[in-house]
């Protein structure tokens, strides 16, 4: 079985990490009755943690190709 790359193991860490922070445990702590600038907190979570992970993904993707267009 081949090691690894780097990058490999970084997405598979971002994987299992977007998984746990979009399952129970997190989902109920931000299930609450409570409102932040009108919105729920379970909604607000959910979206923000959507376009954060969109956006992370983006500039990650961006460094990547970046990194590999450079002579080496």
């Amino acid at each position: 079985m081949a090691v690894k790359s780097k990058r490999e193991k970084f997405w598979i860490f971002i994987g299992i990490l977007s998984f746990v922070l979009i399952n129970y445990p997190f989902l109920h702590i931000f299930d609450r009755d409570a409102l932040l600038i009108g919105i729920p907190m379970l909604v607000f979570y959910l979206f923000g943690f959507w376009i954060l992970a969109i956006a992370f993904l983006y500039i990650y993707a961006h460094f990547l190709q970046r990194f590999m267009s450079w002579p080496h």
